[in-house]
């Protein structure tokens, strides 16, 4: 930790199973995350502290501000659009089934405002041990294209970007390793992959 600096819990009992995939909203000043097996999605005031969430219709993976109002999230095999004050999602794309449970996982979006999510196998038994190589990592264009990146991943997880924009890092968690890939912000194109880590 460093010097003189404390820390404090923000958020206390924010969720009752698996909270996950923060997103900081900087424009309204909250915190949106979600709770994948209570099938939520939360949404956190920094500036009263109140906690207000959605209850949707299946497992929830992420969450990620619209520009034109609303959010889009990871649900069940779809990526949907989601009204807040209605609580109503709309599909806009749905993936085939590759596994017998498999899912929308981790979420995020690119530099260019391109929303980027994987899925997921189901889980097997409760080691826990999750389907291996069902998942895949997509790319949704501003223009409402869905990409498919890569194939063969077992957790889809861990999305960011470099503050040069030049690599994308990503872990399928199944792997125990962080991947660093070489992004061309303009194409949305991934290549040159290698490991960054090991955890």
């Amino acid at each position: 930790m460093f010097s003189g600096m404390s820390v404090s819990v923000a958020i206390p009992n924010a969720t009752r199973q698996l909270g996950e995939g923060p997103h900081w909203e900087d424009i309204t000043g909250t915190l949106m995350f979600v709770d994948s097996l209570e099938q939520q999605v939360f949404k956190w005031n920094a500036v009263n502290k109140e906690v207000s969430s959605v209850k949707l219709d299946g497992p929830v993976g992420s969450v990620v501000p619209c520009l034109n109002g609303g959010y889009l999230v990871g649900l069940g095999r779809t990526i949907s659009h989601l009204d807040w004050e209605t609580g109503v999602t709309k599909k806009l794309h749905e993936v085939n089934p590759k596994g017998f449970n498999d899912r929308f996982n981790d979420g995020k979006c690119d530099p260019a405002g391109r929303f980027w999510t994987g899925t997921m196998g189901g889980q097997i038994d409760e080691t826990p041990l999750f389907e291996p190589n069902v998942g895949s990592l997509y790319s949704l264009d501003i223009n409402g294209k869905l990409v498919t990146h890569l194939n063969n991943i077992t957790i889809s997880n861990g999305l960011a970007w470099s503050s040069d924009n030049r690599v994308m890092f990503y872990t399928d968690t199944g792997t125990r390793k962080v991947e660093a890939f070489t992004y061309d912000v303009t194409s949305g194109e991934i290549s040159m992959y290698r490991v960054h880590m090991y955890t």
